[in-house]
């Protein structure tokens, strides 16, 4: 019985100073500040890609004759081809290089 509550009390303090190490690490460490950037740059890579997908991609539906997202290639042909969109490509089976949906993304990239 004895060593029962010996191993008990052992594992309490173990406790007890995991959480101390575990406090002190907080608070001297940037662990907050670093945990703000993080929800922050989250917030602000959200309203990039909200931009580019939003307002300038459409923007350069004006100039480009259809939609950035909407560039593909078709790498290999299915039974219905030529295809519209890349969406008709996909469904008819065909292999397609969809380099308009990688170009939005770099645009995304550099804005932020």
């Amino acid at each position: 019985m004895e060593e029962g509550f010996y191993l008990i009390q052992k594992s309490e303090t173990k406790i007890v100073s995991i959480w101390h190490s575990f406090r002190q690490f907080i608070d001297h460490s940037n662990i907050i500040e670093l945990a703000s950037g993080v929800v922050i740059a989250g917030a602000f890579s959200s309203a990039v890609c909200s931009f580019v997908t939003d307002l300038l991609t459409p923007l350069l539906g004006f100039i480009l004759p259809s939609t950035l997202p909407e560039f593909f290639l078709v790498i290999r042909n299915g039974p219905k081809f030529p295809y519209k969109s890349k969406e008709a490509a996909k469904s008819d089976g065909a292999i397609t290089w969809n380099y308009g949906n990688f170009l939005e993304v770099v645009a995304s990239f550099l804005f932020i």
